[in-house]
């Protein structure tokens, strides 16, 4: 991995990258309006895991963009400068959640982000979060910060891969195209990368319908680190030459929304990892902690629920787990 960055009070420590989302939430059958997107969950669940990272994010919304959703940044430092607002439409997304599925409709999509966009004070981050949910990040910015800047990189596989149908609903059909070009993205960030996939979205890239080959496959693919989460099974965490690890789901109090999970492990996964020592055991125990804080974030509609480190490592300890034979199948096969 990288080597340990000084702690340069000048340096971002994440920037987020993607675009925001104005997100109908269908639960329950109750209907909610909120700023979604990777870029809003993650920042807040890195800024509230720990209020001491600088953090930025770069996005684009449109002239439809209502500023008070902004508000929600309000009490944090999260710096909003890479904010533009040179779209037409801002991205719309309605996500119908039901029977434990989630049915995704883009309604607006915001125009892509580019590498010269970005503020120059963001190229010296730590970590680049890449968080795109409707394919808006180019290979020209991709490809800029690789040979510009020196920081990890984060990506989120679901923006990347998703291709949609005239009336704006997932197309879940294999391309052979945005495989390849998946594949050559993980293999171009080398030991930089830091990459989280769903289940089924690791299945996706590596063709495969095992979901702990498909990461062992990734894993090949990259030198860097393969998170695929499991939702209540958890998830799994390979890096090239060293063995798996399984790590369990933390049973939240209740469940009320599940809207960016994915991006709220990422992100505490993150911002643990950046000023560890960047060992094994280091990364296990950031695997744990974004497991956690995932527990928390399910307690809440919207960008709401979030805990404190102290909040997160407390329940850690209480080692209230969702249990499944997972844990001890790749234990015993796998470690």
């Amino acid at each position: 991995m990288n080597p340990e960055y000084s702690k340069d009070p000048k340096k971002f420590d994440i920037i987020f990258i993607g675009h925001f989302a104005i997100d109908t939430i269908i639960y329950n059958n109750e209907v909610s309006h909120s700023l979604g997107g990777g870029v809003t969950y993650g920042s807040l669940a890195a800024y509230n895991y720990d209020s001491g990272l600088k953090i930025g994010i770069c996005s684009q919304v449109g002239k439809d963009f209502d500023k008070n959703f902004l508000k929600i940044f309000s009490n944090s430092t999260i710096n909003l400068k890479g904010v533009m607002n040179d779209s037409e439409y801002s991205t719309n997304y309605k996500l119908y959640y039901h029977d434990g599925t989630r049915d995704l409709t883009l309604e607006h999509r915001a125009d892509p982000l580019v590498y010269n966009k970005i503020p120059e004070e963001y190229k010296n981050s730590k970590c680049f979060m890449l968080a795109p949910i409707a394919n808006e990040i180019s290979d020209e910015l991709v490809d800029n910060i690789i040979k510009n800047t020196e920081g990890f990189i984060g990506a989120d596989v679901q923006g990347f891969i998703r291709r949609f149908n005239p009336n704006g609903t997932l197309n879940l059909k294999r391309d052979k195209l945005v495989i390849e070009n998946m594949k050559h993205f993980i293999k171009k960030c080398g030991n930089r990368l830091i990459l989280k996939a769903s289940e089924e979205e690791a299945n996706y890239i590596t063709e495969c319908d095992d979901f702990i080959e498909s990461t062992k496959i990734l894993s090949e693919f990259s030198d860097g680190i393969i998170l695929t989460t499991l939702g209540p099974k958890g998830s799994i965490i390979k890096l090239k030459g060293h063995k798996m690890i399984h790590i369990p789901a933390f049973k939240p109090n209740k469940i009320l929304d599940e809207t960016g999970a994915g991006d709220c492990y990422s992100a505490v996964f993150l911002s643990e990892f950046l000023n560890s020592d960047k060992s094994w055991e280091s990364i296990k125990r950031a695997g744990y902690l974004a497991s956690v804080a995932c527990s928390f974030l399910l307690e809440e509609k919207g960008p709401n629920g979030y805990g404190s480190k102290s909040d997160i490592i407390e329940r850690l300890k209480q080692k209230n787990i969702i249990k499944t034979d997972l844990h001890e199948y790749i234990k015993r096969n796998y470690f």
